[in-house]
């Protein structure tokens, strides 16, 4: 953990543990008496600022998840923790605040976070159906799931030549077969999108 205590009145570093210096590159000469905030990059500022006006009402800061800029520039995201000390009177005097690294962990939950990504689509797409054309051939191909999508078995007997009519609402054709059209004629090689409206077997 990288300690500093931090004075309640204009957020300047009073003391602080060489594990800091260690980490972010600064010198002790240039951290006592400086704002805290220039630990802080630009895009966590507000956050910091909360963080620190929580501190002067309440004397505590729990788990806050903040961003350290190091002097060479780089950031190291952190979990916050700060105790007040307090006199009699209940005046806070400074704090006792604790930088904990968590870069590690934050890496482990967006690659938890990719991962599940992946598997919901992966899921998705295994009940998709999916089929190819063959352009020189005008050879349709269907998937399983294509066939379970629509509804229909593969003993029933579909008119490939005719497909296009039976199987996309009627509204859409016009509309998806001009948008096929400027694929097949597009030197464009990266996957594109479109949406319309298909018909089942039963109609829906």
């Amino acid at each position: 953990d990288m300690y500093v205590s931090i004075s309640p009145d204009d957020a300047t570093i009073l003391l602080c543990k060489d594990t800091l210096l260690d980490r972010t590159g600064y010198s002790k000469d240039e951290l006592i008496g400086a704002p805290v905030f220039i630990l802080y990059p630009e895009d966590c500022l507000d956050s910091a600022n909360e963080a620190f006006a929580q501190f002067t009402a309440t004397g505590e800061v729990s788990d806050w998840e903040l961003i350290l800029k190091t002097k060479d520039g780089n950031r190291i995201e952190v979990s916050l923790n700060v105790t007040a000390v307090k006199d009699q009177t209940g005046k806070i005097l400074y704090s006792m605040s604790a930088w904990r690294d968590i870069t590690e962990r934050k890496q482990a939950e967006d690659a938890l976070k990719e991962s599940e990504a992946r598997l919901i689509q992966a899921q998705r797409t295994a009940g998709m159906g999916h089929y190819s054309f063959e352009i020189e051939t005008n050879k349709v191909t269907w998937s399983q799931g294509m066939f379970e999508l629509l509804g229909y078995e593969q003993s029933d007997k579909i008119d490939f030549e005719k497909l296009n009519a039976l199987i996309h609402h009627p509204d859409d054709l016009d509309r998806v077969l001009s948008w096929a059209n400027d694929c097949i004629n597009s030197e464009q090689t990266n996957p594109v999108s479109n949406e319309y409206r298909l018909i089942r077997k039963d109609g829906e």
